[in-house]
């Protein structure tokens, strides 16, 4: 039987303007940013993401 999950991060990356990309000369211009409201709770994870965006949620 596996072990209960449990939610250890949730990262999206943000800029300060956006559409943008990193560049050479602006390596952390996007950068991974924590994501609020995301909960683990009686085996349902529930996230609120911003539109147009991805997100990546660990769980272990």
């Amino acid at each position: 039987m596996f072990q209960p999950f449990r939610k250890t991060w949730a990262r999206t990356p943000r800029a300060r303007a956006s559409p943008t990309t990193n560049t050479l000369a602006e390596p952390e211009r996007v950068v991974p940013h924590r994501v609020d409201g995301t909960t683990l709770a009686d085996g349902r994870l529930t996230a609120a993401l911003e539109p147009l965006s991805w997100n990546v949620i660990r769980l272990r």
